[in-house]
C-alpha cells in the first residue's frame, strides 16, 4: 500500500544487472540501506509508483564498476 511505502523508515535495495545468462538466473546482489523519496506514479494502467531512493552510502567502486557508473 502506497501509505506504508511513504510511512517506512528505510528499505534495503538489491538489484540484479540482468535475470538470467546462459539459462542460469542470477542473484540480486545487496546495494545498502536507503529512504524513498519523490514518489510518483507511473504512467501505466496498474497503480505503479516510482521512487527516488536517498542511500546511506555511496555505492561502493566495484559495484560502480560492474554496473556501468564508472568515468572511466
Amino acid at each position: 500500500e502506497l501509505q506504508k511505502q511513504k510511512n517506512c523508515k528505510y528499505v534495503y535495495l538489491f538489484v540484479r544487472k540482468v535475470e538470467s545468462e546462459n539459462g542460469i538466473t542470477l542473484p540480486h546482489t545487496y546495494i545498502g540501506k536507503g529512504v524513498l523519496t519523490n514518489p510518483r506514479k507511473t504512467d501505466g494502467s496498474n497503480g505503479t509508483y516510482i521512487y527516488d531512493i536517498k542511500m546511506e552510502n555511496d555505492l561502493p567502486e566495484y559495484l560502480q564498476y560492474d554496473f556501468g557508473l564508472t568515468k572511466e
